[in-house]
């Protein structure tokens, strides 16, 4: 049975309380696969575990760092720019590459890179996660350099609620639902056009996920 937050905060101060710290962190380790990092964390927090025994957390991330949600929380904390890059190519439409964690790290919004290849996209979605690791993100709504990688221009815009429900599931778990923000990285075609522009290549896939 599935606790409610409620019960679930309750239950972890009822193990702290009692010095049961191998049942905390199983509670913590479960709620980190079901519901994701950032609604475990504020458990965590709600139930005073930062005063009371704040290496349970640390112990409930570790139980389960060979998961692969434990995978994705480990790079999305440690890794050189704080994310963990997801790409996938579904069966019936274009592949996608997206961050899981710059929302959580550095309040920006996670970046999505739709019907490129996935080896480019994660050269050029690094590349800018560097930069916003450095205080210095790319423009919103300004076509810039796609440089030596892309060749090409991009353009980044905001992604809708649902795009992000739809397409990012791994970012949408992490972040414990769709109330993070994500921006897509848009790219032009061999012939500089755009994906709304007439004539942009049907063999190059990109679906806007754009509001």
């Amino acid at each position: 049975m599935t606790l409610s937050c409620e019960d679930a905060c309750q239950r972890l101060q009822q193990h702290f309380d009692q010095e049961s710290y191998y049942l905390a962190a199983t509670l913590l380790s479960n709620r980190l696969v079901k519901h994701g990092y950032v609604a475990t964390v504020e458990l965590f927090k709600e139930a005073g575990g930062y005063e009371k025994a704040p290496g349970i957390l640390q112990a409930a991330l570790m139980a389960i760092k060979e998961s692969p949600e434990g995978e994705i929380i480990v790079n999305a904390l440690h890794s050189p720019f704080s994310c963990h890059l997801v790409s996938e190519t579904p069966v019936d439409g274009p592949s996608i590459t997206y961050t899981v964690g710059l929302w959580n790290s550095f309040w920006h919004p996670e970046m999505v890179c739709v019907g490129m290849n996935p080896m480019v996209a994660r050269l050029l979605i690094n590349l800018y996660a560097e930069r916003v690791a450095e205080g210095t993100p790319p423009p919103l709504n300004e076509p810039i350099s796609g440089g030596a990688i892309a060749q090409n221009q991009l353009l980044f815009q905001v992604c809708s609620d649902e795009a992000k429900e739809q397409h990012m599931a791994k970012a949408t778990w992490f972040n414990s639902g769709s109330s993070y923000s994500a921006i897509q990285m848009i790219w032009q075609d061999q012939q500089q056009r755009w994906p709304w522009d007439e004539g942009f290549s049907a063999d190059e896939q990109q679906l806007l996920l754009v509001r």
